[in-house]
């Protein structure tokens, strides 16, 4: 079966759609953390959902193996099974050369590099949002390269400074990568004001809309009306990032 840790009480359309349509799929039941060795986790709203998952993508990784995705990662392409034989994959992360990206990681359970992580874990810190998911395993790593497969931007990319000009202005750089970052969720756009649709997906003229009609195999012409009224927030940002010439 494929398992999906998470709770069987969401609701939403796709949601439904996908466990209609994959049988082998297996709901895990999953309660939120609100501790991690004793010790409460934040409860700042900006840090609290994002470091309840930093343990839990660990813990489950541990438990059972298998591949941790973020919500705002699109799949491109298998991920190779030269990868997927390594004990744990993963990329650099963009916020810094000494950090490890946690946004995609690929490991077999009880690996030597998941309980170094699991374990520094004890000296958690509520009031750092990244220490847990990239700063520790970036330490780690660093001591112990050898217990990493670095997929050099195989998974997290574009990189968090590129992301607006890559996803908004250019085009087919993302197809030879197993996954793509969005660094935003993808039925929103820059400044969460517009939403993207698969009613105007369509008419998004970039890499941000060949890789979200790609997803929704989408195959659709834009016509003049629709591109005339077409997301003006989205408009905006691309013009933001559109290169000067």
């Amino acid at each position: 079966g494929l398992n999906f840790t998470g709770s069987n009480g969401y609701t939403h359309p796709w949601f439904t759609k996908v466990k209609e349509e994959v049988p082998i799929l297996v709901i895990k039941e999953t309660v939120a953390p609100e501790t991690v060795f004793n010790i409460p986790l934040s409860r700042n709203p900006t840090f609290r959902a994002s470091h309840q998952t930093d343990v839990l993508r660990f813990k489950i990784l541990r438990e059972f193996g298998g591949m941790y995705v973020d919500g705002d990662v699109f799949g491109v392409q298998p991920v190779s099974h030269s990868i997927r034989c390594y004990d744990y994959s993963a990329d650099r992360d963009t916020h810094g050369a000494n950090m490890l990206g946690s946004g995609v990681i690929i490991a077999r359970k009880n690996s030597a590099f998941l309980k170094l992580v699991s374990e520094s874990f004890r000296h958690y810190n509520g009031k750092c949002w990244g220490c847990a998911a990239i700063v520790e395993p970036g330490k780690i790593f660093s001591k112990y390269p050898h217990l990493v497969n670095v997929v050099e931007d195989g998974f997290i990319y574009p990189k968090w400074s590129q992301y607006g000009r890559q996803l908004y202005t250019e085009y087919n750089w993302w197809s030879g990568r197993y996954t793509v970052h969005l660094w935003m969720r993808p039925w929103q756009i820059w400044d969460h004001n517009e939403k993207i649709t698969q009613d105007n997906v369509h008419c998004v003229d970039s890499a941000l809309g060949e890789i979200l009609r790609s997803f929704n195999q989408i195959d659709r012409n834009c016509t003049e009306a629709e591109r005339g009224s077409l997301l003006p927030v989205y408009v905006k940002n691309r013009n933001k990032f559109r290169r000067k010439t």
